[in-house]
């Protein structure tokens, strides 16, 4: 059944909805559907009246046109940046305040965090831009075999495993993104060949070597086996800090992008203070009250040139690096054992399973939620343990 009405015409179907039979209204424009409606006619006829008494009360053809001219725009912007040369296009992608990649996620309550897009934006202004090549050719036209030499390059020049993912996924996802919205032809990125993953475990320090760290006359509170990575000590205030109860709780991560953040695959949890610990902190605390900056939202490691913020990354690795001088541990020594700040972690880890706490008491303090990742933490012998080893077999008697 159908009337038409200039350029606007309408059509009644009935579907069977839990039992009942139930009548609907196609509107369509041009003889393209641009709307649908419900009625609770009960027969064919009262839904097309119901669908003239529409057409009489409300400007369809004003509706019709304004999603018909939407759709055109929203073609019309894909076909803009399929013709966009490809270097712009990543850049205008990784832009938070143009790219509509990034405005839908944050729209959604899935926002990409700041130091991931910085990131991204990065690597096509590093790998990307510099190639004529990309200067010049369409997204549209951007095949397979184009970023296969460019990874090709990358490999020859080192690029590590870890890098060569972060740039895949600079091209893939606006790649992906586009190919969907019939910008241009899908790539299989999968094809793409990445070397070997060289990545070295981190280092550990011995017992011996955490003791002379912790009988430094001068060290920071957060040299001590008791440790969360660095993004969540940089996070940590004095509200998070029971000194009554012995306990920290770890709530929350800051990155120099997005400040003060969640802490990543809901890690949050309490952890209990050392005994070395809290003498550290309790003196850290004296400091901060004497600079006015011990109120629940002041950091505990403060960052000199701003007390609103929290000590930098750099300042934390070079400190790292000086207390491992202090203690008699060798630049070289210290990069061919791979001693980073992140290793202390692993000794964290390392410690309380040689404590005889189970992965499941141990993942509970560390924050990781993959049992795995946390035995890979946990894989580490140390010497004392080898040491009780060796004195349990030698004494066994045959």
């Amino acid at each position: 059944m159908g009337h038409i009405r200039n350029a606007i015409d309408y059509r009644v179907f009935a579907r069977t909805v839990s039992g009942h039979k139930r009548f609907y209204i196609r509107f369509l424009y041009n003889g393209k559907i641009f709307l649908t409606r419900a009625t609770d006619a009960p027969t064919s006829p009262k839904a097309g009246a119901i669908a003239a008494r529409i057409m009489q009360e409300e400007d369809l053809e004003s509706i019709a046109k304004a999603k018909e001219s939407g759709k055109r725009g929203a073609l019309d912007d894909i076909d803009r940046y399929a013709q966009m040369p490809v270097s712009k296009f990543l850049l205008f992608f990784w832009d938070p305040q143009q790219s509509p990649y990034l405005s839908d996620l944050a729209a959604a309550g899935r926002p990409l965090s700041g130091s991931y897009i910085h990131s991204m934006r990065r690597n096509a202004e590093r790998f990307f831009v510099p190639i004529p090549l990309f200067s010049e050719m369409p997204m549209r036209d951007i095949k397979l075999k184009h970023i296969d030499s460019l990874f090709r390059e990358l490999r020859k020049s080192g690029k590590s495993r870890t890098m060569l993912n972060s740039i895949r996924r600079t091209i893939q996802t606006p790649c992906n993104w586009l190919s969907v919205r019939n910008g241009m032809s899908k790539i299989n990125f999968a094809a793409l060949i990445m070397p070997k993953d060289g990545a070295r475990d981190r280092g550990i320090l011995t017992l011996e070597e955490l003791e002379k760290i912790l009988n430094l006359e001068a060290v920071s509170p957060w040299y001590d086996s008791n440790q969360r990575p660095h993004l969540e000590i940089r996070a940590l205030q004095w509200k998070n800090v029971d000194l009554q109860n012995g306990l920290i709780q770890v709530s929350s991560n800051y990155t120099n992008f997005d400040g003060i953040k969640p802490p990543k695959a809901r890690s949050k949890r309490d952890v209990p203070i050392s005994t070395a610990l809290e003498g550290a902190l309790l003196e850290a605390r004296k400091i901060a009250q004497l600079l006015g900056a011990a109120e629940p939202n002041n950091f505990v490691l403060l960052n000199a040139a701003d007390f609103h913020k929290p000590i930098s990354d750099t300042t934390i690795k070079r400190a790292w690096l000086r207390v491992l001088r202090a203690i008699g541990i060798s630049k070289e020594e210290q990069k061919a054992r791979n001693l980073v700040v992140h290793g202390l972690r692993h000794l964290y880890a390392t410690r309380l399973i040689d404590a005889g706490l189970t992965p499941i008491e141990a993942a509970k303090l560390t924050g990781h939620k993959v049992l795995s990742t946390l035995g890979r933490y946990s894989d580490h012998t140390q010497q004392e343990t080898l040491r009780k080893s060796k004195q349990i077999l030698d004494n066994i008697k045959p």
